[in-house]
């Protein structure tokens, strides 16, 4: 079990109570790949104490990776091909890409599943020059970033 102490703070305001936030980091890269459980005990300044529900959770510490990366160009279509790395289909999230030449650059996916380790799409872009960026993400928030640079004559 993971314990994080935390002394609280309340201040009373005209009978009101305001709640602190506090954030709480911890490195847990020896638990890669383990299922941990934790909770969190709140001890105010009188010793009153208070614990949330206890929670299981698998610790996923190690980013997916882009591989083999290709992007062959037939016309104004490009067709991404790469092998992501170090995910299997519980903890992979999605392949993704950005245009950050578009007025409005906003992330679309590539690929949601993986079949052989494999993302395979081919997408349609307009003609000119194009800054992409390539991201693969995890179910932790894990990622790899690719950049490619195009120019679709």
């Amino acid at each position: 079990m993971v314990y994080f102490p935390l002394v609280g703070l309340v201040l009373e305001i005209i009978g009101f109570l305001l709640s602190i936030k506090k954030e709480v980091s911890l490195n847990l890269d020896s638990f890669n790949g383990q299922e941990i459980e934790y909770k969190f005990i709140i001890i105010d300044i009188l010793n009153n104490t208070d614990e949330s529900k206890p929670t299981r959770l698998k610790v996923d510490t190690i980013a997916p990776e882009i591989k083999d990366f290709k992007n062959p160009i037939a016309g104004k279509y490009v067709y991404f091909n790469m092998t992501i790395l170090n995910e299997d289909r519980y903890s992979f999230n999605k392949v993704e890409y950005r245009d950050n030449f578009n007025l409005n650059p906003m992330w679309k996916t590539l690929c949601i599943n993986l079949k052989n380790n494999a993302c395979s799409k081919k997408v349609y872009f307009s003609k000119g020059e194009h800054n992409l960026v390539i991201r693969a993400s995890d179910e932790a928030g894990n990622s790899d970033l690719e950049y490619l640079s195009i120019n679709i004559a």
